[in-house]
């Protein structure tokens, strides 16, 4: 899968991960289509903060 190359794509995604976190609840199923965005989208905007040091839990 493609990472986040560029500030646009990660605003964008960050927006969409807004989004979802309205739709997605704890009781959600994992085979739900929108866990399953939230899971991907969540997994590449940490990586792309880890590469620019922006987060701070990595």
């Amino acid at each position: 899968m493609k990472g986040i190359r560029h500030q646009m794509d990660y605003e964008a995604i960050c927006e969409r991960i807004e989004e979802l976190l309205q739709i997605v609840d704890d009781n959600t199923p994992i085979d739900n289509k929108d866990f399953i965005e939230l899971d991907i989208l969540s997994d590449l905007v940490v990586d792309y903060e880890t590469l620019l040091n922006l987060n701070p839990f990595a």
